[in-house]
């Protein structure tokens, strides 16, 4: 024998079937507004009867629909259909997949450069991969970051490119767009900016490994930069090198004395006495404003133990010889 339930939620399928009918007769006759509102009663029914995955996959169709229609009003329904895509994701508790991941990066891309089209998107997206990782839960899922940088990469939207980057665990790729940044958007004198940002918010992030790969990987790659190690052609770079090296080994001395020694060079941006600061309290346990000491201390620090990597290596110990010229 069937039971009440299940007779009542037969009869509920039921319904909802009928109305993915209707949906795709109104889809074949370019009723985009009766086709959107249905779209969003089938999606919530789907979730009254807690089926979000259906309800996910249903918004993932039919913003995908709309957006290729490339027309202002098929446009906005696809738009709120790719946050109801996330919504189902985030109501069900749904696992950030490979699929999931796909399917968000094919909609970023049809939602196009515009921010407008995407950031509501990318916010929800975000705040839902919070609970898909405790160890990531602050600022949202590496993998998910990942995604969102390359497909701002792509439209070469780089500012929004760079700020995923911070949060995707991809160091290479990350230096990798911030060259072509710097060769599509600057000069060879300040090139040095491009990079200095993304190592010093990884830094303040705690993110020294990611943050020394970036370093390594830009100054490689980069046509303009023609030395993989100090001394450098710009002080800037110089001194990333130097405040890599002190973090990686907790050098509190050096780092008070480098923020003396660069202060022309950190002055070019007003940001970086602020992540310099952050980074001071968090790496090196200091507060801000501290001075340290002399140069010779500064070198004899760097001198012992160093850790370098070699250009297509990995890291390694090693002693390194450090004249002072180089430092300027």
């Amino acid at each position: 024998k069937i039971s009440v339930c299940e007779m009542a939620s037969e009869r509920k399928k039921a319904r909802v079937g009928r109305l993915v009918q209707k949906l795709d007769t109104l889809l074949e006759k370019g009723d985009v507004y009766e086709a959107h509102q249905l779209y969003k009663t089938i999606f919530f029914r789907y979730s009254t009867q807690n089926q979000h995955g259906d309800a996910a996959q249903l918004a993932f169709t039919g913003a995908s629909y709309f957006l290729a229609q490339n027309s202002p009003a098929s446009t906005s329904s696809g738009q709120e259909l790719a946050c109801m895509f996330v919504q189902a994701h985030s109501d069900g508790q749904l696992p950030l997949s490979d699929s999931s991941l796909d399917q968000i990066k094919r909609l970023l891309k049809l939602l196009g450069p515009e921010e407008d089209g995407r950031a509501s998107f990318v916010r929800q997206a975000v705040d839902w991969s919070r609970s898909c990782g405790s160890e990531h839960s602050k600022f949202g899922h590496p993998r998910l970051h990942r995604v969102v940088a390359l497909v701002c990469w792509q439209f070469k939207d780089f500012a929004g490119a760079r700020w995923h980057f911070l949060h995707a665990d991809s160091g290479e790729e990350c230096a990798a767009m911030l060259v072509e940044f710097s060769c599509s958007d600057g000069g060879r004198d300040d090139l040095d900016l491009y990079v200095a940002q993304s190592v010093l918010h990884l830094l303040v992030l705690q993110k020294i490994v990611e943050a020394k790969l970036v370093f390594e990987r830009f100054v490689a790659a980069h046509p303009h930069v023609p030395s993989e190690r100090p001394p450098f052609l710009l002080p800037l770079l110089n001194f990333l090198w130097f405040l890599l090296a002190a973090a990686e080994q907790k050098l509190v001395d050096a780092f008070k004395v480098l923020r003396n020694k660069y202060s022309p060079s950190i002055e070019r941006d007003p940001s970086y006495e602020q992540c310099l600061d952050r980074i001071g309290e968090c790496l090196f346990g200091i507060q801000c404003g501290s001075s340290g000491g002399g140069m010779e201390e500064l070198l004899r620090s760097f001198t012992s133990g160093m850790t370098v990597a070699p250009p297509g290596g990995h890291a390694a110990t090693t002693s390194v010889q450090i004249r002072e010229e180089d430092v300027d």
